[in-house]
């Protein structure tokens, strides 16, 4: 039973090398000391600590250091808010030349009348495959009438071709018009548009 109290007391010995024991505890604890030369090793070497800590300077604990580096960078912040363009308003005014560079090329290409089709000016024929046709059925049918897809397909699976040189030879279209309805098994519909 003594050995748990003699413990309980050694417990309190930090207390006694910080002057906070006070009472009956604090003369166990001082009595300890005086019998075990452990206790009082394990004492002497508290109240060095405190005497260390006592004598080191307030102004570099890591609480204040922190509270240094903090007004610090709050500091830099401010000096550095008032001087100079911050990166946001230079992102402003990127996005800003970015769009009148874009309404300035939209104007232009707007003045230059209206757009040609990829085709030309030949003649547009409307089309419509079969659904199980394959690409490649599709493509060798429009390069053997020399046709290029401009559109489609649209809602209705509708296509819209144009045939090369049709624009100074007429007859062209005809002729592929004719060539695309003698292939039933690729083409569903084909007829000429109205101008």
């Amino acid at each position: 039973m003594a050995g748990d109290r003699d413990k309980d007391i050694e417990q309190s010995l930090p207390w006694l090398a910080n002057e906070t024991l006070q009472g009956e505890e604090a003369r166990a604890a001082e009595t300890l000391a005086k019998e075990s030369s452990m206790a009082a090793q394990d004492l002497e070497f508290m109240r060095g600590l405190r005497a260390q800590m006592k004598t080191m300077e307030a102004g570099n604990s890591p609480g204040a250091l922190g509270w240094r580096r903090l007004q610090q960078q709050i500091a830099r912040e401010r000096r550095g808010a008032g001087s100079g363009t911050s990166w946001r308003n230079i992102a402003a005014i990127a996005a800003a030349v970015v769009i009148l560079l874009q309404a300035g090329i939209i104007g232009y290409q707007w003045s230059q009348g209206p757009v040609m089709p990829a085709g030309g000016d030949g003649a547009a024929l409307q089309v419509r495959f079969a659904p199980n046709a394959s690409e490649t059925a599709i493509r060798e049918l429009l390069q053997e009438i020399h046709g290029t897809i401009v559109d489609g397909p649209g809602a209705l699976g509708v296509y819209h071709l144009t045939i090369e040189g049709s624009e100074d030879h007429p007859e062209l279209a005809s002729q592929a018009l004719a060539a695309l309805r003698a292939r039933g098994d690729i083409v569903l519909q084909a007829e000429q548009e109205q101008p």
